[in-house]
């Protein structure tokens, strides 16, 4: 009868613990299903709804559409065995430290890819275009950015799967190219061609941030900063006139960068769905990607929580581009930190590299920002003779910058010339990113002088 009553008792008591185990699971089920529903109440709100093709993009007949030259124009760019690795370092040195040898191989190198910049050339003038980009997972990690970050011009290898799916980094060498032959405009005096050069460079940079997939920002934001980084060399030449400063204002890209990111991750999310869904119906994926039978049953403990945590992670990561990283730079390090159970995974696995995407992206904004008040500068003075003794007149060079937080930094020295630039960037690039930081964040003004002929 003892043994009788122990058992009775066990048997109770492993019941209430079942019973317990199980309403706990059934509320934490329902916690997640809650929390994911409010998640992406939220999301809709500040990403965009999930329903529709995020990749839908304007219909552009083939004769005004940019995108079908630039990318036959960097298609046919021809960089065989050496030349590849050449013309990357050579893109990394101004033309003004070019030295003879280094010439002839910049010669030799665009002869070879006349018909390349032919193609760009003839883009030049075109305000439309659609490249129909419709990668959608994880964009940004079929790419080795250890080294440059998609900063300037430095070398960015390509993985296999990714040369298998679109040519999208042969247009950021198609720039490239288009970057050499500017520089060598300018070291040839010929500024009608630097222009033409410009002009397409310019329509390469737009183009590619029109995109929906993020990938195609990051380059597009690659592509515009070369763009800026020879407007800034330019800029800096003792005989540059009024007339092709006033050219490369107007080449100055107008991108609504903030809505682009937030559409960008849209795209980053809709994709992310597609893949565990592709990965769901097919039993042969799940076992490759770990998936199987502990996922499933995570699933249905867990409800939505995991779901949820994706979602409230992308309306998160919306609001980083309007969070300058010189005011908050804490942004930069969430996810860093080694997970410490598996609900914050989901933040170590996304958050870093989806962030570090965004401060670029708030990088390219001020650069652009930059860019615009030091031609407005350097144009006053052409004009009158004189740099400004203060920036006060330019209301975009006082207001706080959209990387650093601070107001652009400005010097007049004594001999007329001026220098403008953008305060902390290096150390908050690191912060962000990786590699040198080739960008144009200071820009020299020569003393002024006066106005030379039209060029």
């Amino acid at each position: 009868m003892a043994i009788s009553k122990a058992l009775r008792l066990t048997v109770r008591t492993a019941g209430v613990v079942l019973v317990v185990v199980l309403a706990g699971f059934l509320a934490l089920r329902i916690y997640g299903n809650r929390r994911l529903a409010a998640a992406e109440r939220e999301f809709t709100a500040k990403v965009g709804p999930m329903a529709g093709n995020p990749y839908a993009s304007a219909k552009v007949p083939d004769d005004e559409n940019a995108a079908i030259l630039l990318r036959a124009g960097a298609e046919a760019v021809v960089l065989p065995g050496g030349d590849k690795p050449l013309a990357g370092d050579l893109t990394m040195i101004e033309a003004k430290r070019w030295n003879a040898q280094q010439v002839t191989e910049i010669r030799r190198i665009l002869a070879a890819n006349a018909p390349a910049l032919e193609l760009l050339h003839r883009a030049a003038p075109m305000t439309r275009s659609s490249f129909g980009l419709v990668d959608s997972v994880n964009e940004a990690e079929e790419l080795d950015m250890t080294s440059t970050r998609l900063g300037l011009a430095g070398p960015v290898k390509e993985t296999e799967k990714f040369k298998a799916k679109m040519p999208i980094l042969k247009l950021l060498w198609g720039q490239r190219l288009l970057l050499l032959d500017a520089r060598l405009a300018l070291h040839n005096g010929d500024w009608q061609r630097f222009l033409t050069d410009a002009v397409s460079m310019s329509t390469m940079a737009v183009a590619l941030e029109r995109e929906s997939p993020l990938v195609a920002v990051l380059i597009g934001i690659a592509a515009e900063k070369i763009l800026l980084t020879v407007t800034s060399e330019a800029t800096a030449r003792p005989d540059v006139s009024l007339e092709t400063l006033r050219s490369l204002q107007s080449l100055l890209p107008e991108t609504d960068l903030r809505a682009t990111w937030r559409r960008a991750l849209l795209v980053s999310a809709v994709g992310t769905d597609r893949r565990v869904a592709a990965v769901r119906a097919d039993p042969k994926r799940m076992g490759e990607e770990g998936f199987g039978v502990k996922g499933r049953l995570l699933e249905l403990l867990f409800g939505g929580i995991f779901a949820a945590q994706q979602r409230e992670l992308y309306s998160d990561l919306v609001g980083v581009v309007d969070q300058p990283l010189g005011s908050n730079p804490r942004w930069a390090d969430r996810g860093k930190a080694r997970p410490k159970s598996m609900f914050s995974v989901f933040e170590s696995v996304m958050f870093p590299e989806l962030a570090g995407s965004g401060g670029r992206v708030q990088s390219t904004m001020s650069l652009r920002n930059l860019a615009d008040v030091a031609l407005k500068v350097r144009i006053e003075g052409l004009r009158t003779g004189a740099y400004p003794p203060t920036l006060a007149a330019y209301p975009e060079a006082m207001r706080p910058d959209p990387f650093a937080a601070k107001p652009l930094s400005y010097v007049l020295r004594p001999d007329g010339s001026a220098v403008i630039a953008v305060r902390d960037f290096v150390v908050l690039w690191k912060r962000v990113s990786v590699g040198p930081v080739a960008q144009p964040f200071s820009w020299e003004l020569p003393a002024p002088g006066t106005a030379v002929a039209t060029k």
